[in-house]
């Protein structure tokens, strides 16, 4: 835990009465300099029902939108930067949006669909923003919820979010029924290439009663500006069926090791027990170790490389109690 913090000043980035705003790690946060700009999900928001901030297609996701607000001082005060997508939309007019009916099937992540602009993802202004749609045109229920396929797409900008390309890229997964949870989450290799890091996850339908919540976090790869993207490797799967793994996130040290960081926990289980794992890669992403556990009772691991070496990792305490937000730091590069 990190302990003796002092001069600490909370800044409010955005929220009220009438608003719930969530998971910047599944819209982004990006730093240039005294710039910074952040992307989350926003939702309008009563308070008078807990279904009003479910995590399900019925909850935020029926009302909610991608929020981007910027700030120019380092972050001690924010200006609206606008919506990217929104999630309550009708469906026909997310389809629209994201392009998915000019796309078959076997071309979207191959030379067809529609015609793309050229952005050089080598500038230091070029960012790219995922996030995920519920865009199946049919409507199902599982466990009580309702629910719709997932598509995840990319939007690319040129200028740190003061543009965006108006067709963007679609994630079609591998060897998973959906792609889920990308966000903040794309490194720079140089030239073309660009990696990201998602979550795959089969639909109800497609797994066990006991593994709906089954997932395998991989990485996929762009040779292309990030245009396409094709799967490159799997960060995590329990062949086992005992525990899922989400919310991965890479961290790069000088000496070029991946640092993956995981959240997972087990399942089904009469409590919410969950760990943050650990992995490393030599090979960028190639090959890794097996996850070695290095903190319990956590969720949503978030690295952070100081400019002094160390890495501290935030993640949220949901059970037991004290909950919170917690730190914890590593002096030797995570070992």
């Amino acid at each position: 835990m990190l302990r003796g913090l002092t001069e600490v000043e909370h800044v409010q980035v955005d929220g009220g009465p009438n608003l719930v705003c969530h998971w910047p790690r599944q819209g982004g946060i990006w730093r240039r300099g005294d710039e910074i700009l952040v992307g989350y999900i926003e939702s309008p928001c009563e308070y008078k029902d807990p279904q009003e901030v479910g995590h399900g297609l019925e909850g935020i996701w029926k009302r909610g939108y991608v929020r981007l607000r910027r700030s120019l001082d380092g972050g001690m005060t924010w200006a609206d930067a606008g919506k990217l997508f929104a999630n309550s939309l009708p469906l026909e007019e997310q389809r629209r949006i994201l392009h998915l009916d000019d796309y078959s099937l076997d071309d979207i992540n191959g030379p067809g669909g529609p015609e793309r602009e050229m952005i050089d993802m080598t500038s230091p202004d070029a960012i790219v923003m995922m996030g995920r749609a519920f865009c199946d045109p049919e409507s199902k229920r599982a466990h009580g919820t309702a629910y719709r396929g997932h598509t995840a797409y990319s939007f690319r900008s040129p200028d740190r979010g003061r543009l965006w390309e108006e067709v963007p890229s679609i994630i079609r997964p591998n060897h998973t029924r959906g792609v889920i949870e990308g966000g903040n989450n794309c490194l720079k290799m140089g030239g073309a290439r660009l990696i990201c890091w998602v979550v795959g996850c089969g639909e109800p339908e497609a797994v066990s009663e006991r593994g709906r919540e089954l997932c395998s976090p991989q990485l996929y790869a762009s040779e292309d500006h990030g245009v396409t993207w094709d799967f490159y490797s799997e960060i995590y799967y329990d062949t086992t069926g005992r525990a899922g793994a989400s919310y991965p996130y890479i961290t790069v040290l000088p000496s070029g090791r991946w640092l993956c960081f995981l959240g997972a926990k087990f399942l089904p289980t009469p409590r919410d027990i969950r760990w943050t794992s650990l992995c490393v890669s030599d090979d960028e992403g190639l090959n890794r170790s097996e996850p070695r556990r290095i903190h319990s009772w956590s969720v949503s691991p978030f690295p952070i490389l100081l400019d002094d070496g160390r890495l501290v990792m935030i993640y949220m305490r949901r059970v037991p109690d004290p909950t919170g937000l917690y730190g914890i730091v590593s002096e030797d590069e995570g070992l």
